[in-house]
């Protein structure tokens, strides 16, 4: 390779990477070089195009994780207080990070994932698929990506609101055509967090718990990462959405529940629903007994 591509500490701690990477490989950077290990994790994934952005960076601004929760205060006739109805919860999680070009080579390197980083707050168009044809017929896709930053968060979804470059004046420039460059920039990004699972005030809001499979919020290892619901526990999973928990039912709502499947996946009077229906019932007795 003519030109290095990364810088190797005293531990040959491999880290300045080029941009790249391939839809569907989340694991590595391609399919024969592991994701390069900082002392702290710092990764930004492309879900979209499946392209990792990779800094060795300095956090310079700290991490400010900040959620919101909106009610709608109804107020009923004779009632002097109001009665407070939840809506909505969001999230966001702003931080800051200084990017340096430790030699020639690094600048193209850099200056290339900037160049992608900055496209974070822009969408994709992709071709979607028509009656007719595929011609001509393409669609935004929002800029959709997972961010890592040690073990608070990984491979957390989630998309920019806001990334600032800022260029300090003192900041030195290389002088080479086709290199101009300057060594050392500061980028503040605006997060907004989508997450992994269904909010709820028991749930998972920092990824190493589970996402390591060493951390649990009761301390036991943590099998699953898929989307749930916490402080559920016994209840079944739903069967076409894995790892989501559906809330208790009760006896009169399993019945019917019961009820619409046989009417879905058998024909009337036929043997299957016979015998799915004595299935079902057992289910029940054995479950609300």
């Amino acid at each position: 390779m003519c030109i290095r591509d990364s810088v190797k500490s005293e531990f040959s701690r491999t880290l300045q990477v080029r941009y790249g990477g391939k839809l569907g490989e989340t694991k590595k950077l391609n399919s024969n070089t592991e994701l390069p290990k900082d002392f702290i994790k710092f990764r930004i994934r492309d879900v979209v195009n499946g392209r990792w952005i990779i800094f060795p960076a300095i956090f310079t601004s700290g991490i400010t994780d900040s959620s919101q929760a909106s009610y709608n205060p109804i107020n009923y006739i004779g009632r002097p207080d109001a009665v407070h109805i939840y809506q909505n919860r969001t999230r966001s999680v702003s931080f800051g990070f200084r990017v340096v070009a430790l030699n020639e080579e690094d600048i193209a390197v850099i200056w290339k994932k900037m160049n992608h980083l900055k496209g974070l707050t822009n969408p994709q168009f992709k071709q979607f698929f028509s009656d007719t044809s595929t011609t001509d017929n393409t669609r935004p896709v929002a800029p959709i990506v997972n961010l890592t930053i040690g073990d608070m968060f990984v491979n957390t979804p989630g998309y920019f609101t806001s990334i600032s470059v800022n260029v300090a004046n003192s900041a030195t420039w290389d002088t080479e055509d086709g290199y101009q460059y300057p060594h050392v920039c500061d980028v503040s990004c605006e997060f907004t967090y989508i997450g992994k699972e269904v909010p709820t005030m028991l749930g998972e809001n920092y990824s190493g718990f589970g996402e390591t499979r060493k951390l649990n919020l009761d301390g036991s290892e943590t099998l699953k990462d898929d989307l749930q619901i916490r402080g559920l526990d016994g209840v079944p999973v739903l069967p076409n959405i894995p790892g989501f928990r559906s809330p208790t039912l009760t006896k009169k709502q399993q019945r019917q529940s019961d009820r619409e499947a046989r009417k879905k996946t058998t024909k009337p009077f036929s043997k299957e629903r016979r015998q799915l229906r004595r299935q079902q019932t057992q289910t029940r007795k054995d479950k609300f007994a």
